[in-house]
């Protein structure tokens, strides 16, 4: 299943874009949605720790 990037907009559904965005590394992502996801990734990290 292939989601747009839009699901980073949704607060709920960060969880499950992190996780999808980690196993589709390999495409390009746009600098600011880079940046979303990397603050979104020391958000859960902070949570999971």
């Amino acid at each position: 299943m292939d989601l747009p990037s839009i699901g980073f907009s949704h607060s709920q559904s960060f969880p499950l874009s992190s996780l999808n965005s980690r196993t589709r590394h390999k495409k390009p992502m746009p600098y600011h949605l880079a940046i979303l996801h990397t603050r979104m990734e020391h958000q859960s990290n902070r949570l999971n720790s």
